[in-house]
This record gives structure tokens, C-alpha cells and sequence, in this order.
């Protein structure tokens, strides 16, 4: 006899919307990459809101150093690169060790095969 399965119906997640809210830049990335990729588990969408915050923070790092000038002046009156350069490389870098984690950039550079010598519509 077979077994009887009682299926329950869920409400869909709402893929577009992230979890938590992002900032200009952060959204920006949100919304290429799923209007490019499909996204469906939870694991791959927190993935991506954790590249799209660290988008943010990059963004923010940014606009201060461009606000501040690259070289800031120390108390004692030396040069030195503004302190939040680190910052601003270890966001871009986590954000870009994220999407390729997630395989989102491993498209081929070119058509895979090899290259047609038939021209259409051209006679030999």
C-alpha cells in the first residue's frame, strides 16, 4: 500500500529583496547579479548580500578617502596613505572572493568550439 504524503503550501521568498537593507552601491551589485543569475537558495542569497554589503563599505571607504585626499597628514605633521585604503582593498577583495565563491564569474571569455570558415550568404 502506498504511503500518503500531507504536502504543505509555503509562501515563495521574494528573491529581489535582500534580507537586510544596502546602501547605493551595494544595491547596485544586488540587482545585476539577479538579474543575471538565479539565486534560490539561502546560502547563495546570504552569500550575495554579504558581497553587496562589503560593495557598501568599500563605496563608504571611498568617498571619505576622496573627501580626505589619498595622503593624509599624522599629528606630527609626516605624510602617510589615508588609513582606510586597507580597508577599502579588503572590502573590494572579499566582495570579489564572494561572487566567484558563488561561481558568478566564470563565464567563458569566448564561444566554446571550434571557429566556422562556412560564411553565410557568401559564394565561393
Amino acid at each position: 500500500m502506498a504511503k500518503t504524503v500531507k504536502l504543505k503550501l509555503v509562501e515563495p521568498v521574494e528573491v529581489d529583496k535582500p534580507m537586510r537593507p544596502l546602501g547605493v552601491a551595494g544595491r547596485a551589485l544586488w540587482d545585476r547579479i539577479l538579474s543575471e543569475f538565479l539565486l534560490d537558495d539561502p546560502a547563495s542569497q546570504e552569500m550575495l548580500l554579504l558581497a553587496a554589503e562589503a560593495t557598501d563599505r568599500a563605496s563608504e571607504c571611498r568617498a571619505a578617502i576622496s573627501r580626505d585626499g589619498v595622503v593624509t597628514q599624522t599629528q606630527g605633521g609626516t605624510s602617510r596613505a589615508h588609513p582606510l585604503i586597507q580597508h577599502e582593498v579588503a572590502a573590494q577583495k572579499f566582495a570579489a572572493s564572494t561572487l566567484n565563491s558563488l561561481g558568478l564569474t566564470l563565464e567563458p571569455v569566448r564561444s566554446v568550439g571550434r571557429p566556422s570558415s562556412c560564411k553565410i550568404g557568401m559564394s565561393h
